[in-house]
């Protein structure tokens, strides 16, 4: 009889197998319809900027991170049974995943200024200011972040268990309290809250114009805008908000939830 936690592994795989491909698929349509209508989707609109980023963050999880993922999943033990691949695999991980979820939590803040603020996003230095370096931010503080406390962790040193998934985990969020609960809680636990509490403002605020009418609003050419957001919101939302809950429940009261 087999294994009930191997079963649910291979179970995994067969989920994970089944839907990377026809999601790398659309990916690559994605960019080429970018490429073809550069000037007209990139260029002239600063809104799909963030959308942008977050394709290339999540097609280049899926090219680096998932077969690792996959590997393990179909075999129990990782590529490489070495200290670095170990440690260059959990920066991959959780850089991309806060990547993504970071890119997702500007990106609804932002469609709250290019939809209700669209003239002032005309501007250079408003543009500069709240489009262009939030975005660099999103992209590179943490993988910054983890390169120095994955790499070179201040008060720990890290062991890697090489049939566990990615080696187990870096060694500050076993030794480190405050920097692990700053990690989850800063990290992901307030990126969620900010995605539900900014899209429920979103729709309360498009009910609230649209009653009122004190503003003229082309809601035709905001349309997109709102539904594209709203989409990607609860993808993100379904698959990200449970793992994010348990952690931080974790962390708050007790490690057997």
């Amino acid at each position: 009889m087999m294994d009930p936690l191997k079963r649910l592994r291979l179970i995994k795989y067969a989920i994970l197998q089944t839907t990377i491909g026809p999601s790398l698929i659309c990916d690559l349509f994605v960019f080429i319809y970018f490429i073809r209508h550069w000037r007209k989707e990139i260029l002239r609109k600063p809104q799909n900027h963030v959308i942008a980023c977050l394709l290339t963050a999540s097609f280049i999880q899926k090219i680096t991170d998932s077969p690792f993922t996959l590997y393990y999943l179909r075999w129990g033990i990782v590529v490489q049974e070495t200290y670095m691949f170990c440690a260059i695999w959990n920066w991959l991980h959780y850089s991309l995943t806060c990547v993504n979820l970071h890119l997702l939590t500007w990106c609804c803040i932002e469609r709250h200024l290019f939809i209700f603020h669209s003239q002032m996003m005309k501007k250079k230095y408003c543009l500069t200011l709240f489009h262009y370096i939030p975005l660099i931010t999103c992209s590179l503080y943490t993988p910054f972040f983890y390169i120095r406390y994955i790499f070179f962790p201040p008060k720990c040193v890290n062991v890697w268990y090489y049939t566990i998934i990615l080696c187990v985990a870096p060694c500050y969020i076993y030794t480190d309290k405050f920097l692990n609960s700053f990690d989850w809680l800063f990290h992901y636990g307030m990126p969620i809250l900010i995605i539900i509490f900014v899209n429920v403002f979103l729709f309360c605020r498009i009910i609230s114009q649209k009653v009122k009418r004190q503003q003229r609003i082309q809601w035709n050419r905001q349309k997109r805008m709102i539904i594209q957001l709203v989409f990607i919101s609860l993808l993100y939302l379904i698959f990200m908000a449970p793992g994010v809950i348990v952690g931080v429940i974790q962390i708050l009261w007790t490690r057997d939830f």
